[in-house]
């Protein structure tokens, strides 16, 4: 049965769908009649009528639109679509808004068929009648086809096109804050994996434009849900030490930032929470040292040292290499500090090299970390002049086992003069 066949079935029995293909039918001969209609135009006015109060056009019928009908009509959503096209063709502000709708229905019954091209073609279309829209209820429209249509052209067309009408609809003022997040939400995730290769390739430049674009999401996202402060805190504590290379006090906000965050989430959850408390202090403490600011930089790495050795005493396996991690920039600042901190050096140095020489059998990932504990224990040795049989013994196996970390880190040098002047004591 054609469109025209089930319309007319319809209207045989349904006052509502008659007024409507009356109106189709009107609308379709229009063109027709403009010659009549001119005519009757010019012809001489009747006499007026006393009993008559105006014209019947003047007064307003506040009839509601049967676009459920259609629903009714044709269960077949490609069917369906094709009435309100052509509903929406004579009466576009009446029926366009439907016509978006079953564009989105057709959109979803193609993805769960297996067609995503036709699928996102719908949409297409969808996002073309909404953007002619008007009403507080267009830009939401619009913003919800965004969506959609990022969600599924991302297996068909990749992350750019996705972010691409992602990033559109976060300009737009759509009153629905649902689906304002939905994007949003959508828009996180797909940044996410981006900035993770960008990072890996050494792309800084790009990988701090997409961090930066990723916090404000985050940011946004976490004045409606608190969940979302955990992410927001590891995207300001990665982009801190991206944005130091550029604007030091920007970047050592991000970082303090992402402190803050944490410290209210241990106080509600500290097994969770407490791994990233460390991290985040760890890079303020490396982020200060490198302003010179002793002071932060011990205070925040020695915190991160107290952390990362309580979780390391439960699970060495997870947190062994950060804590070494820490242990080790925590010596920096005390070489930085002289004397004054020789027993704290002591201390620490003999701390990382029992936690590296633990480390070396297990994490492959640790070996640079490992040879800079070594080395760092054998010159605090040196300064000292203390135990220096233990500093020699140190430097031979950083030659031995970590010499091509030595050069990569380029540290070897340091430690090859290391060894012959403790030769000659």
């Amino acid at each position: 049965m054609s469109l025209h066949e089930m319309w007319r079935t319809a209207a045989a029995d349904n006052p509502e769908a008659r007024a409507y293909l009356a109106g189709y039918e009107r609308e379709r001969f229009r063109a027709r009649a403009a010659a009549a209609v001119t005519a009757v135009r010019q012809a001489p006015a009747p006499p007026p009528d006393e009993t008559d109060t105006g014209p019947l056009f003047a007064f307003e019928f506040e009839l509601r639109p049967g676009a459920s009908l259609v629903w009714k009509l044709a269960e077949d959503p490609h069917q369906r679509t094709d009435l309100y096209r052509m509903l929406a063709s004579v009466h576009p502000q009446q029926y366009r808004p439907a016509l978006v709708r079953s564009l989105v229905d057709l959109a979803f019954r193609l993805e769960e068929e297996g067609d995503a091209q036709a699928a996102v073609a719908q949409l297409d279309e969808a996002l073309e009648q909404a953007r002619q829209l008007t009403g507080p209820d267009g830009d939401t429209t619009v913003a919800r086809c965004l969506y959609e249509r990022s969600r599924m052209a991302l297996g068909l067309h990749g992350f750019d096109e996705a972010l691409r009408g992602l990033r559109e609809a976060a300009t737009l003022p759509a009153p629905d804050l649902e689906v304002v997040t939905a994007c949003a939400r959508m828009r996180s995730t797909i940044l996410d994996p981006y900035i993770a290769l960008a990072v890996h390739e050494g792309k800084r430049t790009e990988a701090m434009s997409l961090l930066t674009e990723y916090t404000e999401v985050l940011r946004g996202l976490s004045e409606q849900d608190s969940t979302e402060l955990p992410a927001l805190a590891r995207a300001l504590n990665s982009l801190g030490g991206l944005r130091f290379e550029d604007d030091e006090a920007a970047g050592r906000a991000a970082v303090v930032e992402a402190v803050a965050i944490r410290r209210e989430l241990v106080k509600a959850d500290p097994g969770t929470h407490l791994p990233g408390l460390a991290a985040a202090l760890n890079n303020l403490g490396f982020l200060s040292l490198r302003q010179r600011d002793l002071a932060t930089a011990r205070t925040s790495l020695a915190e991160a040292v107290s952390i990362r050795r309580g979780l390391a005493a439960e699970a060495f396996h997870d947190h062994g290499t950060t804590l070494l991690r820490s242990l080790n920039n925590l010596v920096f600042v005390l070489f930085d500090e002289g004397p004054t901190r020789q027993s704290e050096l002591l201390d620490a140095t003999a701390q990382a090299r029992a936690t590296a020489e633990r480390l070396a059998a297990d994490d492959v990932g640790a070996r640079p970390d490992v040879a800079m504990a070594l080395l760092h224990f054998a010159q605090a040795r040196l300064l000292s002049g203390r135990e220096l049989d233990e500093a020699a013994a140190a430097v031979d196996r950083l030659l031995s086992a970590y010499g091509a970390e030595a050069s990569a880190i380029g540290v070897l040098p340091q430690a090859t003069a290391m060894r012959d002047l403790l030769a000659t004591r």
